[in-house]
C-alpha cells in the first residue's frame, strides 16, 4: 500500500472521498475518465486534510465545481 492510499484510508472514515471514479457522471457532457480520488469536503477544515493529503504523498490537485 502507498503513501497515498494509506492517507485515503484515513481520511475516508470522515470525508466523502471516492477511488477511480469516472467523472463522466458529473460533467453534463458525460465526458471523462476516473480521477484517481474524487473528495466532496463539507467545510475548510476537510479542504485542508485533503490538500495537505496531496501535498504529503505528490498528488496533483484540481478543483471543480460550480459557483
Amino acid at each position: 500500500m502507498n503513501k497515498a492510499e494509506e492517507r485515503y484510508n484515513e481520511l475516508v472514515k470522515t470525508i466523502n472521498i471516492k477511488k477511480d471514479e469516472p467523472l463522466s457522471k458529473y460533467i453534463n457532457t458525460k465526458t471523462g475518465g476516473p480521477a484517481e480520488y474524487l473528495a466532496f469536503p463539507k467545510n475548510v477544515d476537510e479542504i485542508r486534510a485533503l490538500l495537505k493529503m496531496a501535498a504529503d504523498t505528490g498528488l496533483a490537485v484540481t478543483v471543480l465545481g460550480n459557483a
